[in-house]
């Protein structure tokens, strides 16, 4: 049948429920050069397979164009086009242009309920954009509702649960599970719940990590702490360190084990050498600053052999022997000063302590130790000369004789800073049977 009209109306209102049913029924394709409107109010059974207004019913379609083994680039059941749109007037804008407008979802009319109401279904099957998926829901209302927890390759979000990386959530705060981060910066406390076992940081890094605070190093801590530089050593600086066991030093001879600037003495440190030295081979002591000292025993050796042994009085008691402030002369010796503050004394030391025993001729036996010769002078006259001239020391001298087996003391005399003195016993010769003698003692005088 063929007519143009320019008005069709068909006022049959059967209802269609299948492409052969309905009251217009088309068995060919139908071109439409204008808008086609559709839709009124309509009352009919509801149906779950159909829809209410339109339905595009599943049927298969064959391509009878494409060669064997070859490629369509593009297919769709239902092919919307790019319209354009354009204006008559200049200058008109338009806010919104699409090319399918849905304007929502359905409405519950009277005695219904819609559990769920969709503007777009797609019950099934994968969906694809070219653009953008745009959602103007206010804030308060996800735009997207996802049942899946599959991740979502590749998508890029500005928040995750209402954080950004300027300022994130929590973090691991119910399941933790590991991350890779190039850089971790917080400006709060960072919590690992970890169970004690399981290294709760793992750093490949060797790097210091500045200002790094943490309660234990390796599991020690200072109140309980483990070996330090037991590996590899190194300097490290301390206000103070407390050992309550060996601190062993490693450093070879030749560098100080310890470098300490404080010259406050340290209270019962005990070692093996002092300088260098020990007590059995000890360096000179006071050497470059006198000082007090006190000594159980001093033992001054020689420089070839002999032992000058100072040990401490048998009595109780508690003396100073103070030195003099000068050298003293050579041959004096040092006499006690008392004992107290007062100094010890140079004084000179006995140079003559001796016996002669002769008769007239001079037939000399000499009995002691002296410094000094007998000669006579004349007849009854004897010098007696020092070998060396004793100074500030008074002699007593007492000349006898010893005649037919009888002793007499003849004469005494004092000598005092002399040379030589003589001793006069008479003019006369003395018998060459008697025999006499000469004894003299020494003692030093102020």
């Amino acid at each position: 049948m063929s007519a143009f009209y320019k008005t069709l109306r068909i006022s049959n209102n059967t209802n269609s429920t299948s492409v052969n049913t309905g009251a217009v029924v088309i068995k060919g394709g139908v071109g439409v050069n204008k808008a086609v409107h559709i839709g009124t109010d309509i009352t009919a059974a509801g149906s779950s397979t159909t829809g209410a207004l339109i339905t595009l019913a599943a049927t298969t379609f064959t391509d009878n164009l494409t060669s064997a083994s070859g490629t369509l680039s593009n297919w769709a059941y239902s092919y919307l086009g790019t319209p354009t749109l354009g204006a008559f007037n200049s200058s008109v804008t338009t806010t919104a242009a699409s090319t399918l407008y849905i304007q929502g979802a359905p409405i519950a009319g009277t005695n219904e309920t819609l559990t769920n109401a969709y503007a777009l279904y797609v019950a099934s099957g994968s969906s694809l954009f070219g653009g953008q998926i745009k959602s103007t829901v206010a804030p308060g209302t996800a735009p997207i509702v996802v049942d899946s927890t599959t991740v979502i390759p590749n998508l890029n979000a500005s928040l995750l649960n209402g954080g950004s990386f300027a300022s994130p959530g929590s973090i691991g705060g119910s399941t933790a599970g590991s991350a890779a981060f190039t850089t971790i910066s917080a400006s709060g406390v960072i919590t690992s719940s970890v169970s004690s076992g399981t290294s709760p940081l793992v750093i490949s890094s060797t790097t210091n990590v500045a200002n790094l605070n943490a309660s234990s190093i390796s599991g020690n801590t200072f109140a309980s702490p483990g070996a330090i530089g037991t590996g590899a050593p190194s300097s490290g600086s301390f206000t103070t360190i407390l050992a309550s066991g060996v601190v062993t030093s490693i450093v070879s001879t030749g560098t100080a084990p310890i470098v300490v600037a404080s010259t406050t003495n340290v209270a019962n440190l005990n070692a093996s050498l002092l300088n260098g030295a020990t007590f059995a081979s000890p360096g000179a002591i006071g050497s470059t600053v006198a000082s007090s000292s006190a000594f159980t025993s001093v033992a001054v050796k020689g420089s070839s052999s002999g032992t000058i042994s100072v040990l401490p009085q048998a009595a109780s008691g508690t003396y100073n022997f103070n030195m003099p402030t000068t050298a003293g002369t050579s041959g004096y010796g040092l006499t006690s000063g008392g004992g107290s503050s007062a100094p010890m004394i140079w004084r000179p030391q006995c140079f003559a302590n001796g016996f002669f025993r002769f008769n007239e001729a001079l037939e000399l036996q000499t009995l002691g130790s002296h410094n000094c010769t007998l000669s006579r002078s004349s007849t009854g006259v004897y010098l007696v000369t020092f070998t060396t001239q004793p100074l500030n020391v008074q002699y007593v001298v007492t000349f006898g004789y010893q005649a037919m087996g009888a002793s007499n003391q003849v004469c005494m005399y004092q000598n005092l800073n002399q040379a030589s003195f003589e001793i006069v016993y008479f003019s006369g010769g003395i018998a060459t049977d008697n025999t006499f003698g000469i004894s003299f003692n020494c003692m030093p005088y102020d």
